[in-house]
């Protein structure tokens, strides 16, 4: 993460450089705005607030690349019972509660997604088998979405895995 303040033709500009990522805004001709600028930008990104990166960057939900992984992931490389198995369990048990959660690692961390599994488990009489059915579809769908990158910042911490 780097949050840089340089000069070009009279104007401030400053450079945002996240996750491989690079934004470069116009921020005045005065240098003091510019400077209190980048540091509530800087202060923004340490918080895990995207909103300056654009809408793009956070705009997916669990559901949305759940989905996706269940036709790109699961029913390639999956029995096809192991596919409708996780297609059903998602539908059933994990959308109603993570489904319209923006995937941020702000959101998707070790301690809530165990609290997801044990409030499941607790006001219905599941059985371990499927308990562990729900543990790793999403173990699946987030473990999918670090490998190919789509999720960079949740490799760097490690909360993806349950």
């Amino acid at each position: 993460m780097g949050v840089k303040l340089r000069r070009a033709r009279g104007k401030w500009y400053l450079y945002i450089d996240w996750n491989g990522k690079r934004k470069c805004k116009c921020v005045g001709t005065n240098k003091q705005l510019a400077e209190e600028i980048r540091r509530q930008v800087e202060a923004k990104l340490a918080l895990g607030d995207l909103n300056i990166l654009g809408a793009s960057e956070q705009g997916t939900t669990f559901q949305e690349y759940a989905e996706r992984w269940l036709s790109e992931y699961a029913e390639l490389n999956c029995k096809p019972s192991t596919a409708r198995g996780y297609n059903n369990v998602l539908k059933q048990y994990v959308y109603p509660k993570l489904g319209r959660l923006k995937l941020s690692k702000s959101v998707f961390t070790r301690d809530r997604l165990k609290g997801f599994i044990a409030e499941v488990g607790k006001g219905r009489s599941l059985s371990r088998n499927t308990l562990r059915n729900i543990h790793s579809c999403v173990r699946g769908v987030l473990t999918q979405a670090v490998k190919t990158g789509f999720w960079k910042a949740i490799q760097q911490r490690g909360s993806a895995s349950l």
